[in-house]
C-alpha cells in the first residue's frame, strides 16, 4: 500500500531544461493574477505556466494543466526568462490589418468618383 501511494505523489516525466526561480515579489504577483478577476484569462494563464514551471513541474504535464500545447508553453517560458513579468504582457496584434477612419474613406472615395 505504501508503495502505491509512494508513485502516486510522484511527478512522472522528463524533468525540463528550464529552470525558473522566481522572486518573492514576482512569485506574489503571479499569485496574485491566479485571484484577480480583472486580468484577462490568457494572462492569468501565463502566470500559472510560470508557476508551475517555477514548482518543477515537467512542460507536458503543465500543458495537459493549463490547456494549451507544449510549444506555447515554451513560448511564454521563454519571454519571461527574457523579459520577466513585462514578457508574459499582451502585445499589439502585428496581423491585425488597420481600418481607416471614415474621413479617410471619404476622401478614397471622393478620388475613385472624381
Amino acid at each position: 500500500m505504501f508503495l502505491f501511494l509512494r508513485g502516486l505523489c510522484m511527478a512522472r516525466g522528463r524533468k525540463t531544461a528550464f529552470t525558473i526561480h522566481l522572486t518573492p515579489v514576482e512569485r506574489q504577483t503571479l499569485l496574485a493574477w491566479q485571484r484577480a478577476t480583472t486580468i484577462s484569462a490568457g494572462h492569468a494563464r501565463r502566470g500559472r505556466i510560470i508557476l508551475l514551471l517555477a514548482d518543477g513541474v515537467p512542460i507536458s504535464h503543465i500543458a495537459t494543466t493549463v490547456g494549451i500545447s507544449r510549444r506555447f508553453v515554451y513560448k511564454w517560458v521563454r519571454r519571461f526568462v527574457h523579459a520577466g513579468l513585462e514578457g508574459l504582457a499582451d502585445q499589439r496584434d502585428r496581423g491585425k490589418r488597420r481600418v481607416p477612419s471614415p474621413p479617410a474613406l471619404r476622401e478614397q472615395h471622393e478620388k475613385d468618383t472624381g
